[in-house]
């Protein structure tokens, strides 16, 4: 949906009542709370944007509201709990980020949830607490299968709509992402891990060093 870069688009502003109401509809107000400024961005007749101080946040691609918009995942960094989470292998998240669906081989059986066809889900890169992408449900599924498509993908980080905000000048990704893929987050933790103790060993070395120095005086 979003595979080119957006152009020009109409914003107006949404407030009061309109904005209670979207909270409603969405069922979590937290991916909008605080905001200062609620616009809806009509790209085009049939697909509109509602943001939040200049972060997309909702997709309606009926125009009109006649369904739930889906969240995207700045709303969801927000809102976690709006989308059940389905979490795959962080290397597959190079291949979404290129424009790829996600591949039930890619999934990870062991943080799988059973969901419905078409039922809109959260990706997440094992070890991250932040979705890279959402997309629906290719099928019914209790348990995860062997092959075929998991999730078609709707609006993934850095695709057309994201670059709206990690285009722009100053931007910072998140810890562990990058414009090219999503790394887990607890190999960072256990590398920070593992270099303390490396410093905590080079400071009883040295504390030991200079006592046995101590002694030779």
């Amino acid at each position: 949906m979003w595979k080119k870069p957006v152009g020009k688009f109409q914003a107006q502003a949404v407030k009061g009542k309109d904005v209670k109401g979207l909270k409603k509809l969405v069922g979590d107000p937290a991916a909008l709370e605080g905001a200062k400024a609620v616009e809806l961005w009509k790209i085009d007749t049939r697909l509109h944007v509602y943001a939040a101080d200049g972060v997309p946040m909702f997709i309606d691609a009926t125009g009109k509201l006649a369904e739930v918009p889906s969240p995207t995942v700045f709303a969801l960094w927000k809102a976690p709990e709006l989308l059940k989470k389905m979490y795959v292998n962080p290397a597959v998240s190079e291949f979404v980020l290129k424009g790829a669906d996600v591949m039930w081989p890619g999934v990870i059986e062991a943080l799988f949830t059973p969901v419905v066809k078409d039922e809109l889900v959260a990706v997440y890169a094992a070890g991250h607490p932040l979705p890279f992408a959402v997309g629906r449900v290719g099928a019914d599924y209790d348990l995860k299968p062997d092959k075929g498509r998991a999730v078609t993908v709707l609006q993934h980080y850095n695709d057309g709509l994201a670059k709206l905000v990690t285009g722009a000048v100053g931007y910072t990704h998140p810890e562990g992402y990058t414009n090219e893929r999503v790394y887990g987050l607890r190999r960072a933790v256990q590398q920070e891990e593992e270099e303390a103790v490396d410093e905590a060993e080079e400071e009883v070395e040295e504390v030991e060093g200079a006592a046995d120095d101590g002694e030779e005086e």
